[in-house]
């Protein structure tokens, strides 16, 4: 496993820590690092992106990283011919988790334990489609 995929288990242990400690806030925002650096991983190690071209592209676009590599993996998603429904949870799940960690980063909101809690239920869930749909021919 690359230092991304490890990167990205590291903190699904972290956001469940943080929970059982009660801080939420911080845990939805390792939930969806999880996510970010898992379809990062996919990308570099099962598509054969870079680590650089990947910034490199995204910088040129002019599109933020998150949201180009959020692209690219859906665009791989449908080359690969994925199903569509995974491809569609897949989707509505990552808008979800980015909205759960814009609202507990950038907001004056309280972040109650059932907003930590279903962020890393969505981590968990995005993940495992990720390497269902991208690793799976590995296996």
């Amino acid at each position: 496993m690359s230092e991304l995929g490890d990167k990205s288990i590291i903190n699904l242990i972290a956001a469940q820590l943080l929970i059982d400690h009660k801080l939420h806030s911080s845990s939805v925002h390792c939930s969806y690092y999880s996510c970010l650096q898992k379809m990062h991983d996919v990308l570099i190690e099962n598509v054969g992106y870079s680590d650089t071209s990947l910034y490199a592209e995204s910088s040129r676009n002019k599109v933020g990283s998150h949201e180009y590599i959020y692209g690219k993996v859906y665009e791989n998603m449908v080359a690969r011919r994925a199903n569509n429904s995974e491809i569609q949870a897949f989707s509505r799940f990552f808008g979800d988790i980015k909205r759960h960690r814009v609202n507990a980063d950038y907001t004056n909101n309280v972040i109650e334990d059932t907003k930590s809690n279903g962020a890393l239920v969505l981590a968990k869930k995005i993940n495992a489609t990720l390497a269902k749909i991208f690793e799976g021919d590995k296996k």
